[in-house]
């Protein structure tokens, strides 16, 4: 419950949720029930997005495919996009030898800025074992370096180099994995 929480509060950090840990805290332990706002509806969502990747991603086989993106994508009740745009990322991301945290950074980058954008990110990353079962939380980075994460996802968007935004999610997941460790 811990890394579930640290999720959800970065996220809720990052798209300017007014949340607190413990409103999270609480709406989660009223998952059973009616959910009571819009914004409680969104971190039920948001959590049960992080179980389907937690539950049927980690070290898998299998490709990514656009059904997979579209599963998530309903779970968080968001658009996935043009199916023909996502299916040309994923061949690209999973033909040939591109590094797990390549695929994860590109994946969030594409994305961005919905809340698919994390949650595709987390998937490559359980996928292929980097998620540290579950517990490696990039959303509390970068909601506790967010005018940085900001900075470099709009330098990203806007232009045609996308080197600062790998190094940047590459240096978070290594913060987020020795912060796990320790």
């Amino acid at each position: 419950l811990q890394a579930t929480i640290a999720h959800l509060e970065g996220w809720a950090s990052l798209s300017n949720q007014p949340l607190t840990k413990a409103a999270i805290v609480n709406i989660v332990d009223q998952f059973h029930s009616q959910p009571s706002s819009a914004l409680a509806t969104k971190v039920l969502n948001y959590k049960n997005a992080l179980n389907y990747v937690r539950e049927f991603w980690p070290a898998s086989p299998a490709p990514v495919t656009f059904a997979t993106i579209n599963e998530l994508a309903g779970i968080l009740t968001v658009n996935p996009g043009s199916e023909k745009e996502v299916q040309s990322l994923l061949a690209y991301l999973q033909t040939g030898k591109v590094h797990p945290l390549i695929q994860s950074a590109t994946a969030h980058l594409f994305f961005y800025p919905s809340r698919l954008s994390y949650l595709t990110s987390l998937l490559f990353l359980a996928k292929h074992n980097y998620d540290l079962r579950g517990w490696l939380s990039l959303e509390d980075y970068w909601s506790q370096n967010k005018p940085e994460y900001l900075r470099v996802m709009q330098q990203a968007t806007h232009s045609a180099s996308t080197t600062l935004w790998l190094e940047y999610f590459c240096q978070a997941v290594i913060v987020q994995m020795k912060k796990v460790s320790s």
